[in-house]
């Protein structure tokens, strides 16, 4: 059995959520966690897996085993933000749905995903199992369904990084508390910029130009938007030394903007730019220090007219690695 599950990232909104602000989320579909069974003694794997393999056994009224009956491999940087223990959690329920022969929905499987992620990080929003299991565009507004939203842009393309500080999530969240605390009415302007974002994204990313200079032109505001959702994030610190100055490279590189994804301090980062320019700026970005980078070329997507994704099916296609990059010349990065 092959179970296979990919990433997500957060295009805008993060931390804002948890104030009422919608957050905009993107599957990384070429990145994957490959979940395969090997009964016949696979080496020891941490605790936390044991237990969550347990966990997911148990919500499926399956009896408890002892191990971890699988090899894991995953694309999908861990700990950055990029829905790494997600994707874990719904492979896990995916091999317990199977063995116990329990067909799980969509519906199902994002509110067991959810429970069972608080393993690994503590109470989960369901933003992350949400996007993995559905695998399409999502708008997640706590305390409502997440809805889709479409992706139509083309001629922009994506980097992903990775900064040398380790993600601290818990930091960052009491950092934007305190900051909401103490600065009430500035907190206020920014979560209603935020908000403000958030809209004139979603309806950009839905435009479908053809032309050429259209495309760069949309590119170019997309990039603006997440600069100013970057600044944003920064202004209430929880940002991090070699993360702002990846920021600051990718702009010094071609991306059109940029900004940090996910929690903060630390972890990933995500830059736009016109598709020819991503392989430079992949590589400027490994030269300024970056502990991983991968290009990403959204597809076009519409809201589906199922809520089951192809992506839900077992599968043993393996997507290879993204292409070595060129050594053009270029700025060099902070």
């Amino acid at each position: 059995m092959i179970i296979q599950t990919s990433g997500k990232f957060i295009l805008a909104g993060e931390h804002f959520i948890l104030y009422g602000c919608p957050a905009l989320a993107l599957p990384w579909h070429s990145a994957h966690l490959t979940l395969t069974s090997a009964p016949s003694h696979p080496a020891p794997e941490p605790p936390v897996l044991i237990e969550a393999w347990q966990h997911a056994r148990s919500l499926l009224s399956l009896p408890k085993d002892t191990g971890f009956p699988f090899t894991l491999h995953s694309d999908i940087p861990f700990g950055c933000g990029f829905g790494s223990s997600a994707a874990l959690c719904v492979a896990l329920l995916r091999a317990a749905a199977y063995e116990a022969n329990t067909p799980l929905d969509d519906a199902a499987l994002i509110e067991h995903a959810t429970t069972l992620e608080a393993l690994f990080h503590g109470r989960s929003s369901g933003l992350d199992p949400a996007v993995v299991v559905r695998q399409t565009p999502l708008r997640f507004q706590i305390g409502q369904p997440p809805q889709p939203w479409s992706w139509t842009l083309q001629g922009v393309g994506i980097v992903l990084a990775v900064s040398q500080e380790q993600r601290k999530t818990a930091v960052a969240v009491e950092r934007v508390r305190h900051y909401s605390q103490r600065y009430p009415a500035r907190f206020g302007a920014l979560l209603s910029q935020a908000r403000d974002l958030i809209e004139a994204i979603q309806t950009l990313c839905a435009s479908a130009p053809t032309e050429t200079y259209q495309q760069r032109i949309q590119g170019r505001l997309l990039g603006t938007h997440l600069d100013h959702n970057h600044a944003l994030l920064a202004e209430m610190d929880i940002s991090a030394p070699h993360l702002e100055s990846l920021v600051q490279c990718a702009r010094n590189n071609g991306a059109w903007g940029a900004k940090l994804t996910g929690a903060g301090m630390g972890g990933g980062m995500i830059a736009v730019a016109e598709p020819d320019a991503l392989p430079a700026l992949a590589e400027a970005l490994h030269d300024a220090g970056a502990t991983t980078t991968h290009i990403h070329l959204p597809p076009v997507q519409h809201p589906p007219s199922s809520a089951i994704s192809a992506a839900s099916e077992t599968t043993t296609n393996i997507v290879s690695a993204s292409p070595e990059p060129p050594n053009p010349t270029r700025e060099p990065c902070p």
